[in-house]
């Protein structure tokens, strides 16, 4: 089994990112919406990016998500 790891494709990938978080975190996960809605509110001027491994099977699964950029309550 192989993967990828690039950058998201958003907003299109927001319900796939939200059942990679559901199924890693349970109920402490977050909603594709609330996904959309911290991307729309963030502070435009922090650095934010969202990255997802990808299986590189016929099905071309997201396994994977992580999030980089500034933490805004540091």
């Amino acid at each position: 089994m192989q993967f990828i790891i690039r950058p998201a494709k958003l907003p299109q990938e927001y319900s796939a990112i939200a059942a990679v978080l559901e199924a890693e975190n349970g109920d402490w996960g977050e909603s594709a919406e609330e996904l959309a809605y911290a991307d729309a509110t963030r502070a435009p001027h922090h650095y934010h990016a969202t990255l997802v491994a990808e299986e590189t099977s016929a099905e071309r699964l997201l396994v994977g998500v992580a999030f980089v950029g500034h933490d805004e309550l540091a």
